[in-house]
């Protein structure tokens, strides 16, 4: 057994001691400082100079590749892995029962109408105002009961969120509205996707082509009284980005820059 696999080992057992970190509880958000101190614990446990976040993330993909073993036997390569994550098992299964009696076309949009209909009810939840996390908490948790007793607030989100991201390409592509969408039921939204909203989509979408599109003479010569010599591609590159984040909300700004800034602290430990 390599390093690797004996780091992946480690990270499991030391989630493993967490409940925390996997629960139905966590998944509440009803205790998010433990829940951030259990990630820093579970760094300080591997010993290995990572971060909180690395770890995160890092467990995010093993339990998502452990998901895929219970559903389609593929295999992860890291011996004896899939014994140490049975502790999961019964959690994942009761998840995916929660989804089956939606499996029809007809009941899933049944709920989704019913998912759409009750975050309107809460303009703060999508709107492009700074987010308040204790009253969207709250907010998530009232949604939840109202749909299924055995929903989650976090089950919910990522409903919700999944469908945003349906409506932005419903929009991005200029796709006709049916009753039998629910992107047509979401039109309430569409004051604050003014940004994102393309008249005339390509044949072939661009990646990120709903950020501004800027000519490279008009991006330097914006920004040339910042002293940056036009020759240092890296400063051109940087400067190319600003239209970009100027096309973005207030959150979205925040959460470029702190990935940004831990994506490089993390490449340059390596």
């Amino acid at each position: 057994m390599d390093k690797d696999d004996e780091m992946i080992l480690m990270l499991v057992e030391a989630v493993r001691e967490r409940p925390i970190l996997y629960s139905s509880l966590a998944a509440l958000n009803s205790n998010r400082a433990g829940y951030v101190k259990a990630w820093q614990d579970v760094a300080d446990a591997m010993n290995k100079g990572v971060t909180a976040d690395i770890c995160k993330r890092r467990w995010k993909v093993i339990r998502k590749c452990h998901v895929k073993f219970l559903r389609n036997g593929i295999e992860m390569k890291t011996p004896g892995i899939h014994e140490r994550l049975r502790f999961l098992d019964s959690l994942i299964q009761a998840k995916q029962d929660q989804y089956t009696n939606r499996s029809s076309s007809q009941d899933r949009l049944k709920f989704n109408l019913n998912l759409v209909k009750l975050v309107e009810e809460y303009p703060f939840l999508y709107d492009d105002q700074p987010r308040c996390i204790s009253r969207d908490r709250e907010a998530w948790n009232k949604i939840a009961n109202a749909l299924s007793d055995k929903l989650t607030s976090t089950d919910v989100k990522k409903c919700w969120q999944k469908l945003r991201k349906k409506y932005v390409y419903f929009l991005q592509h200029a796709l006709q509205d049916n009753p039998k969408r629910i992107e047509s039921h979401m039109h309430f939204l569409k004051p604050y996707m003014k940004h994102i909203i393309i008249t005339n989509p390509p044949r072939k979408p661009a990646r990120m082509s709903h950020l501004p599109i800027v000519p490279k003479s008009s991006r330097i010569e914006s920004y040339d009284h910042l002293g940056y010599d036009l020759e240092d591609k890296d400063a051109v590159f940087l400067l190319s980005i600003v239209p970009h984040l100027k096309a973005m909300t207030g959150n979205q700004r925040r959460q470029f820059k702190m990935s940004a800034i831990m994506l490089s602290a993390e490449i340059l430990k390596k």
